[in-house]
């Protein structure tokens, strides 16, 4: 039985992976976060024009299209952030799942290993014990 783990290397790539995976969701979180500040600002933004809108006096009324076709186009980014929103966090659930795959992968060869080095521990007592049943017969027989 041989001391090392033969399947080391295969342990290591696993970790590997689950790093990635666990960089990638990270990363993906980070972008949701970017996302949601960005609907914040525009909702602040839209919030204002209304305000503006609603305190338009006689004079500046002529200004209220272009004030109106602002607030569509605020309110267009707005839907489409929304939208960026909803498709971030359905591809963060997916990669949830992947990191768990991984970590369960992951520990599948962790157990093995650990079962591999209790297994070659065993090996060595019973080789211990028969090198010692040797040495007793030896020197019995001397």
């Amino acid at each position: 039985m041989k001391r090392v783990f033969p399947l080391q290397k295969v342990l290591e790539h696993r970790n590997r992976v689950y790093e990635i995976k666990l960089q990638e969701l990270e990363r993906l979180r980070g972008e949701l976060q970017n996302l949601e500040s960005e609907k914040k600002l525009l909702t602040a933004e839209y919030d204002r024009l209304n305000k503006e809108i609603m305190s338009l006096d006689s004079k500046m009324i002529l200004m209220k299209p272009i004030y109106d076709k602002y607030k569509d186009k605020v309110e267009k980014a707005i839907e489409n952030v929304k939208k960026r929103i909803d498709k971030k966090k359905i591809e963060i659930e997916k990669k949830k799942k992947e990191v768990v795959e991984a970590l369960n992968d992951k520990k599948i060869m962790e157990k093995l290993k650990e079962k591999h080095i209790i297994d070659y521990r065993n090996f060595l007592k019973k080789e211990e014990l028969k090198l010692i049943d040797e040495l007793v017969i030896t020197r019995y027989n001397r």
